[in-house]
C-alpha cells in the first residue's frame, strides 16, 4: 500500500491510500476537523478515486507542466493521477 499524507496549514486532514484490493481512496484523519471540499464532507467515509479526482485533479497545473514530473507536486501525471501522485 501506498500512502500520500493530506496537510493544510500544518495539520495532518487525511491520506490518499493505494490498495492493492480497493484501488485509489481518500479518508481523512480522525482528529480532521477541517474539510477539503463541499464535494468531499468532512466524514468517516473512505472516498473513492471517482469521488475524489474532481477535487485533486483540480489542483494541479494544466498543460504541459500536468504531463512533466514536478517536486513541488511530488507527481507524475499519467492515466491515473492518483495512482502515479504516489510514486517519486
Amino acid at each position: 500500500m501506498k500512502t500520500l499524507n493530506v496537510f493544510h496549514r500544518g495539520k495532518l486532514v487525511g491520506s490518499i491510500l493505494d490498495k492493492a484490493s480497493t484501488g485509489i481512496s481518500f479518508q481523512y484523519s480522525d482528529d480532521a476537523d477541517f474539510r477539503l471540499s463541499v464535494s468531499l464532507p468532512l466524514s468517516n467515509k473512505i472516498y473513492t478515486a471517482k469521488e475524489i479526482e474532481p477535487f485533486f485533479s483540480g489542483l494541479l497545473p494544466d498543460g504541459e507542466l500536468r504531463e512533466q514530473k514536478m517536486p513541488m507536486f511530488l507527481l507524475v501525471v499519467g492515466s491515473n493521477t492518483f495512482l502515479t501522485m504516489v510514486e517519486k
